[in-house]
């Protein structure tokens, strides 16, 4: 199957990266609705076991011959686990603080990147690059607004999402010259199954009264309708996941990923969006802000062609 070379046309680029930022932001939507009564281990259990089993259907119709077998497992597995602990520690935040909120600061991996390249690889950066990722920092601050007493665990947390996205991307980064996507997109859900699993023993197996929380007293008379909901959601859930990571590969198909990051913050309109449609949260100046900078910081680095080559997709 021939793809185009990248860089080759960044309108089809910014497209594909657009519509997975549609699906990080549906996702988002769905846990934030389902985590007012189910747990997020449950919801993170759904969306592994469901995902895998999508990506084993499409598997079996469009890359039947496609070489499963890894030389590069311990990478995997740290790519694995820095993936599921980062989406973890963002559907956690996701029940306290605004969706634009947490997606922001899940989308900081990018920033924290180029630090743990230099602290891991000894990879070099530029000024204007440490610089830009300082800029972008500040944004972090303006939309945590950290002073006395005000401390936000659930910021934290979406923080350490983009912290661990950001260690992802430098795992990635190792596997990108000799592992398929598809391949990576295999063992990511594959390790990471087991590790929603033993999150899901260590809470005890919560499941909670969905019914009696998520649906009306006369939805709740109708049994196929909420059994119904719940089913179609975990299905959509599954799906958005293989669609989000799927259109990210197409996207770096089409161009580097230098040209179609900024296309990526997408994912916090649409989360912003939906946070205001569904529960009326309107995002507050000091959030605009700061996605502003961290935008403003992003566009920077798309200056600095060294670090073009040098970087790799990420996933929610």
């Amino acid at each position: 199957m021939s793809s185009a070379k990248p860089g080759s046309n960044i309108v089809l680029g910014a497209g594909f990266t657009i519509a997975a930022s549609l699906a990080v932001a549906l996702m988002a939507a769905i846990i934030k609705w389902s985590s007012v009564a189910v747990s997020t281990e449950l919801l993170m259990t759904l969306r592994w076991a469901t995902g895998l089993l999508i990506f084993f259907m499409l598997l079996v119709i469009f890359r039947p011959r496609l070489e499963l077998k890894t030389e590069r497992p311990v990478a995997q597995l740290l790519s694995a686990v820095c993936w599921t602990g980062s989406i973890y520690c963002y559907y956690l935040s996701l029940q306290w603080i605004p969706m634009l909120d947490a997606t922001l600061l899940l989308n900081t991996g990018s920033l924290f990147a180029p630090a743990i390249a230099r602290i891991l690889a000894g990879e070099r950066q530029t000024r204007l690059a440490w610089l830009a990722n300082g800029v972008g920092f500040v944004g972090i601050v303006v939309v945590l607004q950290p002073h006395a007493g005000s401390f936000n665990p659930a910021s934290a947390l979406a923080l350490a999402s983009g912290l661990l996205m950001a260690f992802r991307l430098y795992f990635n980064r190792q596997l990108g010259g000799s592992e398929p996507i598809e391949r990576t997109a295999f063992y990511s859900i594959t390790f990471g199954l087991p590790i929603c699993l033993g999150a899901f023993a260590i809470a005890g197996f919560p499941i909670h009264n969905w019914t009696g929380h998520m649906f009306t007293p006369t939805e709740k008379l109708i049994p196929w309708l909420t059994d119904g909901l719940m089913v179609a959601a975990t299905l959509i859930l599954g799906g958005l996941a293989i669609a989000q990571t799927g259109l990210s590969a197409a996207s770096l198909r089409s161009a580097n990923i230098g040209q179609i990051a900024p296309f990526r913050y997408f994912a916090v309109i649409f989360t912003a969006l939906l946070d205001y449609l569904i529960w009326e949260h309107i995002p507050t100046k000091s959030s605009w802000l700061g996605f502003g900078i961290i935008f403003l910081s992003a566009m920077a680095l798309l200056r600095i062609p060294k670090l073009n080559p040098n970087s790799v997709e990420t996933d929610s």
